[in-house]
């Protein structure tokens, strides 16, 4: 074996090692990433039900925040990455059911799928 093929093979090595640690590094980073959008989503949610259950702000500004909590939750806009449906989607929650439970109205029924006889 030649120096000049013992060096590539090193090299190869060397960068296959410091690849590993890469990739390593990468999906430790995207896990903590996940976990920290996860977190966030679950923070929004919640100020919006402390918001609406009138536990944020103070005097008139608790009727304002719930107000907008309100109208937050009602919208069924998932043009916006941080729209109520957009963030119960992300959680795994159905966005209706969760809407009905917050804002004390009935769940729509959930449809059907018909079968062809």
């Amino acid at each position: 074996m030649s120096l000049n093929t013992t060096w590539k093979n090193r090299q190869v090595s060397e960068s296959s090692g410091r690849y590993a640690s890469l990739r390593h590094h990468a999906a430790e980073s995207l896990e903590a990433s996940v976990e920290g959008v996860h977190a966030l989503l679950v923070a929004i949610l919640n100020d919006a039900m402390m918001c609406l259950a009138g536990k944020t702000g103070s005097g008139a500004e608790r009727n304002i925040l719930a107000g907008k909590a309100r109208a937050w939750i009602a919208r069924r806009d998932r043009r916006w990455p941080f729209s109520f449906e957009n963030v119960c989607i992300q959680l795994d929650l159905d966005p209706a059911a969760v809407r009905a439970r917050l804002l004390g109205t009935p769940a729509p029924a959930k449809r059907r799928k018909r079968t062809k006889r």
